[in-house]
């Protein structure tokens, strides 16, 4: 999170305010479960289009002209 790394552990939980850069890795041998919270609502519609299109984050953004327009 903005350039530092943070292990991510079974009941953790993370706050990451708006315009913070991020990734997440996994980086163990089990599957990742991650359970994302949005407020205000709206921005999932770039993690459904990052999908759609097989993009990244930061190619999706790009794309789209940030979050204000997704």
């Amino acid at each position: 999170m903005d350039g530092e790394r943070f292990p991510v552990v079974p009941g953790m939980s993370a706050f990451l305010p708006p315009g913070v850069r991020h990734g997440v890795r996994n980086t163990g041998d089990s599957p990742l479960k991650l359970v994302w919270i949005f407020s205000p609502p709206g921005y999932e519609k770039v993690f459904r289009e990052m999908a759609r299109r097989e993009m990244d984050h930061g190619e999706i953004e790009n794309h789209i002209g940030g979050r204000d327009e997704a």
